[in-house]
Order: structure tokens, then C-alpha cells, then sequence
């Protein structure tokens, strides 16, 4: 329980400083994408998802940015966005540079994995 409380501190604490950090820098991607993942560490997934669409449109191949999209999309069972964002995510990674390919080799299996998941469930659905 207490371990809890101390996670869920250093949390709103980071939320805190990547809230300054936008306040701050209100066009930069990378504060967007940081207060995005401040957003999703706490479970908030509608604020996270602003905060990743915002960093997004300042820089559409912000992989950071858009795998956190993809994943809050998951997290708040928006399925349909959820699948495209991933697939985009997919897009970007195989754009990487030489020496973020082995991280890119990485996210895209998790983001293959998490597209099965997905259909998963939309297989099941289905009549």
C-alpha cells in the first residue's frame, strides 16, 4: 500500500513538471508527448490522448508521441482508432534511423502483438 501511494506521488509529481514543461513550451512535441505519458502512467487516457493527437500534429513522425496515442486509444477501448493508430505507429517505425533499429524491431512486434489483440476482439464480436 505504501509503495502505492509513493508511485502514484512520483506520478502526479512528474504529471506536475510535464505540465510546467508544456506550459512553457507549448509548441514543443516532445512536452507534449512527455505530459501525454504523464497522462497515461496515472490511467487518464482522454487527457493522454489530447496531449499525444497535440504532439501529433506538431510532428506527425513522433513515434514517442504516437505509440503512447495508439496505446491510450487501447487503454480507453476506443478499438477502431486504436487499430489505425498502431497501424501508423507500424508506418513510422519502419522509417527509423540505423541506430534506433533494434528499439524499432522492438515496438514492432508489441504493436503487432497489440493489433492481434485487437482484432481479437473484433473476431469475436462478429457473428
Amino acid at each position: 500500500m505504501a509503495q502505492e501511494e509513493t508511485s502514484l506521488k512520483q506520478a502526479q509529481s512528474a504529471l506536475e513538471k510535464y505540465q510546467q514543461d508544456v506550459a512553457a513550451n507549448p509548441n514543443s512535441a516532445d512536452a507534449r508527448s512527455n505530459l501525454g505519458w504523464g497522462y497515461y502512467g496515472l490511467r487518464q487516457y482522454h487527457e493522454a490522448i489530447r496531449e499525444f493527437q497535440k504532439a501529433t500534429s506538431l510532428q506527425p513522425d513522433h513515434i514517442d508521441a504516437q505509440w503512447g496515442l495508439a496505446l491510450s486509444l487501447k487503454g480507453a477501448g476506443r478499438r477502431d482508432e486504436a487499430i489505425a493508430a498502431f497501424q501508423r505507429a507500424l508506418d513510422l517505425l519502419r522509417l527509423v534511423k540505423e541506430e534506433d533499429r533494434d528499439r524499432a524491431a522492438i515496438l514492432r512486434r508489441q504493436a503487432q502483438s497489440h493489433l492481434n489483440d485487437l482484432q481479437k476482439v473484433t473476431s469475436v464480436q462478429s457473428p
